[in-house]
């Protein structure tokens, strides 16, 4: 255990004394020849959450089904913060990744192993209430290639109409600050704004869906990432972070962790 001693601008504002799972920064991608699209889950990964025991609190660590024995965090991103899959995806690439708060209580936490990135350990996948659009004819009628297929498949195309992940940032719905137009047709640039601390606001090129496009979503894990590492959130005048020690510690979890102020 290292102790750590600097802001940390993550997914929302963290909370003291909380553990978090904490996926790859920039420089740790670059260590690995990775991008942030490399991590979009194509074509989304459909699941009814109470399969799995997933509801919008919390989170769930199970066993993966491809019998490797190796448990990973599943994880529902709420509508509340982030309306649209990109606007998750968009702020992990463009601030410091992703942060995710994971219970004291979450049972399991002795079955995760680390993951440096290059695949060997637990993952983190995140599911969204909107993370795959039901009917999206229209999506390819005007499609815009705004995000082009990140895992190239050629069948994501307008003749064969195998649904793209990267058919998310078409049809996204009026949020953040404000619009603005760019060029024609249906791109919008969206502002992100979030609070981690200071102000921060970001942009990103996407589309408004289309008018005809009905309003009916699914429920799909559409990205994840791996987990290198525990966050402790230090708390010097309640020190609930000793709590969250104490429970790492004994729960035999063998995720490494380090300690960092909000």
């Amino acid at each position: 255990m290292t102790k750590q001693l600097r802001p940390f601008y993550g997914c929302g504002t963290r909370k003291a004394g909380g553990i978090y799972s904490v996926g790859l920064k920039h420089e740790e991608m670059e260590q690995v020849n990775l991008k942030f699209r490399d991590f979009i889950i194509d074509p989304p990964w459909l699941i009814e959450p109470s399969q799995i025991g997933l509801a919008a609190q919390g989170v769930r660590i199970l066993p993966r089904p491809d019998g490797s024995n190796i448990y990973d965090i599943y994880d529902w991103v709420g509508e509340g913060s982030y309306p649209y899959v990109p606007d998750f995806i968009q702020e992990a690439d463009q601030l410091e990744g992703t942060s995710r708060l994971v219970a004291k209580e979450t049972p399991n936490l002795a079955m995760l192993t680390p993951d440096p990135g290059d695949g060997t350990g637990s993952r983190h996948f995140f599911g969204f209430p909107k993370g795959l659009v039901t009917y999206y004819d229209s999506l390819y009628e005007d499609y815009l290639h705004i995000l082009e297929c990140p895992t190239k498949n050629a069948t994501h195309n307008s003749d064969e109409k195998m649904f793209c992940t990267g058919l998310l940032w078409e049809c996204i719905g009026k949020h953040g600050k404000a619009d603005y137009p760019i060029g024609k047709g249906r791109i919008r640039t969206v502002s992100m704004p979030r609070i981690r601390g200071v102000p921060i606001s970001f942009t990103y090129l996407g589309a408004l869906k289309p008018e005809l496009m009905p309003e009916d979503w699914q429920f799909a894990f559409c990205y994840w990432q791996p987990i290198p590492r525990f966050e402790v959130v230090i708390d010097e005048a309640t020190n609930l972070h000793e709590l969250a020690i104490k429970v790492l510690e004994e729960s035999g979890c063998q995720i490494p962790f380090i300690l960092k102020e909000e």
